[in-house]
């Protein structure tokens, strides 16, 4: 029975996370760890049963990256007005300088994405937009409101400055704004 709990908590730390020097569970899909920690000699005999590498001194290093998905843009790009983007809420959208992005059609940032302007990028959303996520506006990036754009959600727009933002008139009450 204890080769059966030793082998679950080893397969625990490989399948979920990393195992800390206290022997805890930790996961994060927005980081990396590597840790390592003392090898129980049952674990061990477990281990070696099971053709698994241990360093001398009965310490070995368990690894575990599990990392968001990034998007960079980085030239002039224009969403048609039949379509809709969406930022999934694992998703990392970075605008650098020169990216551009025009948005026709839908735009959707779910919960949990994160999306960066930074100097020289810009988002241009001219229709209906869903804003659940934060937006960094980093100095000279820019957030673009066309006429007949709506941003609606419950996300929060960081700003720099007050310039960063062109037409907050079409952001509901819903979105905060701040800086």
């Amino acid at each position: 029975m204890k080769k059966f709990i030793a082998l679950a908590a080893f397969a625990a730390v490989l399948l979920c996370g990393c195992a800390d020097d206290e022997g805890t569970i930790s996961t994060s899909r927005f980081s990396s760890c590597t840790s390592s920690s003392s090898v129980d000699p049952l674990v061990s005999s477990i281990m070696s049963d099971l053709d698994i590498s241990i360093s001398e001194g009965g310490t070995t290093s368990f690894s575990h990256s599990a990392t968001v998905a990034k998007s960079t843009v980085n030239r002039k790009a224009t969403i048609a007005a039949e379509k809709t983007y969406v930022v999934k809420g694992n998703k990392q959208l970075i605008f650098e300088d020169g990216g551009e992005l025009t948005i026709e059609g839908k735009f959707d940032a779910q919960e949990g994405c994160k999306i960066t302007i930074k100097k020289g990028g810009a988002l241009i959303l001219n229709s209906e937009s869903a804003l659940n996520c934060d937006l960094y506006i980093e100095e000279g990036g820019k957030l673009v409101i066309g006429e007949n754009g709506k941003v609606s959600g419950s996300g929060t727009i960081y700003i720099f400055n007050s310039d960063c933002i062109e037409d907050t008139s079409n952001i509901t009450n819903s979105i905060k704004i701040t800086g």
